[in-house]
């Protein structure tokens, strides 16, 4: 009566088990691999006279989840991910450690909503365009059995974003 009762929770619980590791490895390959690109990247400097400006972009994600760590930017002292959001009617600034890039979708950094906050930011005589430097990390995946030995878990991204007033 005892093994009856403990023989099938065991198959089920195995049964289950395998089902889940067949989903895993031959479920949505794209997922597996970073595909993010970066579109309409662009720098709003300060009033003349301030030295911080603000970077925007969209990050469309093709791939699997994504964390972006930091941006770097040549010219800014520092570079700080931000939030704006709205606190019974009033704007208020939050600074992020990282920001959360889901699979298959887009995320913006607009006006109002996430930014990058660029301190002591000088640009230099006559440029149109400087280059913007994204740093993501992979959350860990299981082991793919086509599995390319290259996938790191953290890579950088390097786009030209364009200078406006």
């Amino acid at each position: 009566m005892i093994k009856k009762l403990l023989i099938y929770p065991t198959l089920v619980f195995l049964v289950l088990l395998i089902g889940a590791t067949f989903y895993v490895l031959s479920g949505d390959k794209s997922l597996r691999h970073a595909d993010i690109r970066v579109e309409n990247a662009r720098i709003k400097l300060a009033l003349p006279g301030q030295t911080t400006a603000v970077l925007y972009f969209d990050l469309v994600n093709n791939g699997g989840a994504n964390q972006l760590l930091t941006v770097s930017v040549p010219g800014a002292k520092k570079s700080l991910l931000h939030e704006s959001i709205d606190e019974d009617g009033v704007m208020k600034m939050r600074h992020l450690t990282s920001v959360k890039v889901e699979p298959k979708s887009t995320t913006s950094f607009a006006p109002n909503g996430k930014h990058v906050m660029l301190m002591g930011f000088e640009l230099g005589e006559n440029k149109h365009t400087i280059p913007i430097i994204l740093t993501f990390a992979r959350p860990p995946l299981p082991p793919a059995p086509d599995a390319d030995k290259n996938d790191k878990p953290i890579y950088t991204l390097e786009v030209e974003a364009k200078i406006s007033k």
